[in-house]
């Protein structure tokens, strides 16, 4: 057997900055709250908590405490509320999420309609309507711009960090079926999720089987999974190696892992390690 294992694995840039910086503070002060989970991944969050960290949904009010901004950051109005309840406000909002809230503030002051491609469910999506301003509108798929009237308006596009250029490309094909006046287009998709997507479809598409491991919240790896399983019909999706059912490897030659953005090493490496118990012979393992 051969495990093909997608490159990045492990932690990206926007995920190790946000543990950094709550971890950091937590062996200052134990007082410290964060808006909604950290990251999409349960097991980090859980032994975060255990460290002290407070998961809240609504802000409280508490002026001795640190608040923290989630990676996937917040809308304007609820830190500047923060700001005036809590004893200070630590942002550990992604740096790219961040550039996004750049980009809508700068679509908004320079009279654009702004697109947002994403799930409107999710916080960086909220947040960015927020910094888009009124003349905005969230799409979820291409079905809805049919819908949209864009007739001589300046149009600005961006999309949410963890969808894949696919998204982007098939939604503005169809804006620029419309009688728009401007069309500017900004590909805010991360870096790191770009590499994810494309070595999961290079490892799915040699594959036998795929196990792709994340948060079961994690946008991110929702979409590696969607696009694992388009190549690979044989594609599992799993929290942790906790999960793993031996059957799913069990007579194959190529067995593939994706893992998602804010997936541990440590999951990585006790998955490898159980598919290597359960086979007998030599087994090679191998970045993509």
């Amino acid at each position: 057997m051969e495990i093909l294992i997608a490159r990045p694995a492990d932690f990206c840039g926007g995920v190790k900055r946000a543990i950094m910086l709550v971890e950091k503070k937590l062996g200052r002060n134990k007082n410290i709250y964060c808006l909604g989970s950290l990251i999409h991944n349960e097991f980090v969050v859980k032994s975060l908590e255990k460290k002290g960290l407070k998961t809240i949904q609504k802000l409280g009010r508490d002026k001795k405490a640190i608040l923290a901004i989630s990676a996937h950051g917040a809308k304007q109005s609820v830190v500047k509320e923060a700001q005036k309840r809590y004893l200070s406000v630590l942002d550990a909002t992604c740096p790219n999420v961040k550039l996004s809230q750049q980009v809508c503030s700068f679509l908004r002051k320079e009279k654009y309609f702004v697109v947002i491609i994403g799930d409107k469910k999710h916080p960086e999506i909220q947040a960015l309507s927020e910094y888009a301003g009124p003349d905005s509108i969230i799409i979820d798929g291409k079905e809805r711009i049919k819908n949209c009237f864009f007739d001589n308006k300046k149009i600005g596009v961006v999309i949410q960090t963890t969808r894949s250029k696919h998204d982007l490309d098939e939604i503005v094909f169809g804006l620029s079926k419309h009688n728009f006046k401007e069309l500017r287009v900004f590909n805010t998709i991360c870096g790191d999720i770009q590499y994810r997507q494309r070595a999961a479809s290079v490892v799915a598409q040699k594959s036998d089987s795929v196990i792709v491991i994340g948060g079961k919240n994690s946008a991110n790896t929702k979409r590696l999974y969607q696009i694992c399983k388009s190549f690979c019909k044989f594609t599992r999706a799993i929290e942790s190696d906790n999960e793993f059912d031996k059957k799913w490897v069990t007579g194959k030659k190529k067995v593939g892992i994706v893992t998602g953005a804010s997936t541990p090493a440590v999951h990585i490496k006790n998955l490898i390690e159980k598919i290597k118990s359960i086979e007998k012979g030599g087994i090679k393992t191998k970045y993509v």
